[in-house]
């Protein structure tokens, strides 16, 4: 009878201590999502800053482009910058293989453009973002041409991405609840 009732007693302080460890795992991810996923953009930004040095302002044409570049300087950590930690922490798989390493990022080149000179409103073109899975739905990080990053909820989100994917990068501002400014 002690038994059961000393089981009954460990299993009451397990029920217990489970969801403030699960509160801690999901603290721990969020710190990923506000810290690592912005670092990780900020070094895609300074990669298409050394491409472009690199190569006459020409922007590239499409990841795996990129990833030579940062190979050249990063070498087998290449991987680093194209990998969003919220998402990796998760087990969300990459969004496609590249050239070098995954990624977890969709490239955008606003429709016609090879030279960054040719971009008419960096700060609201979008240059790169993580696919809504990334963030299980709840937003996305998105790298503007103009090297900032921001953070939009997943209806800005859905907006931003059909734009994109309409051939309108920059997003046409009256399809957009708001616009960075």
């Amino acid at each position: 009878m002690e038994v059961i009732v000393l089981i009954g007693i460990v299993a009451l302080l397990v029920s217990i201590a489970m969801p403030s460890l699960n509160r801690r795992r999901e603290l721990k991810l969020a710190y990923a999502a506000q810290r690592g996923c912005p670092r990780t953009l900020n070094g895609l930004a300074m990669a298409l800053t050394m491409h472009q040095q690199a190569n006459g302002g020409a922007v590239p044409r499409d990841m795996d482009a990129l990833q030579k570049t940062v190979q050249k300087e990063m070498g087998p950590d290449t991987w680093r910058l194209f990998t969003c930690p919220y998402a990796s922490a998760r087990g969300h798989p990459p969004c496609s293989p590249g050239a070098v390493c995954d990624t977890w990022y969709v490239y955008c080149v606003p429709p016609g453009v090879t030279n960054y000179s040719q971009i008419a409103d960096a700060r609201r073109a979008v240059c790169a973002y993580d696919p809504l899975g990334n963030h299980d739905g709840s937003g996305i990080m998105v790298l503007y041409w103009d090297g900032h990053i921001v953070w939009h909820d997943a209806a800005e989100a859905k907006r931003i991405i059909a734009e994109v994917e309409a051939g309108h990068n920059p997003p046409r501002e009256e399809m957009l609840k708001s616009t960075n400014r």
